[in-house]
């Protein structure tokens, strides 16, 4: 029986926490203000559509999500009148960039994963994840 893709959506655990891409004023990164700007090589980037790999991103935002706030599918946040903003804090360090790796199912049913190359010196992020998925930070190109 084949699984569902994963993709790289957004994450919500229990309701409070997201691992997201602030999007919308409502949202306050504590990253703010700070040059998010960080070369990664080429070699970072494996992801197919087709075939899962690996997909570089500036940062890697885990987003503490208050009640009634609701998270959107392209990662930003609906917060209704009154509410208050999601706070979001790059999991990366800022001479990081974010890698996230999918994991691809093969003819027999059995996922097969497709992490970073040993040579881009990448850490995992401590958090849970979805099956066939794993995030990183790596450090930037020079």
């Amino acid at each position: 029986m084949a699984r569902p893709r994963i993709g790289f959506l957004s994450l919500v655990a229990a309701g409070v926490l997201a691992a997201c891409s602030p999007s919308t004023s409502e949202t306050v990164n504590t990253r703010g203000g700070l040059d998010l700007t960080c070369a990664w090589p080429a070699l970072a980037d494996t992801y197919d559509a087709g075939s899962g790999g690996c997909l570089p991103s500036p940062s890697f935002n885990i987003c503490q999500v208050p009640n009634g706030t609701i998270v959107l599918q392209d990662g930003g946040f609906f917060v209704p009148d009154g509410g208050e903003p999601a706070v979001c804090t790059d999991a990366c360090r800022q001479a990081e960039y974010a890698l996230s790796c999918e994991a691809t199912e093969d003819s027999s049913g059995n996922l097969q994963f497709n992490g970073p190359d040993p040579s881009l010196q990448c850490s995992a992020i401590p958090m849970p994840t979805p099956i066939g998925a794993s995030f990183y930070c790596c450090p930037c190109q020079s």
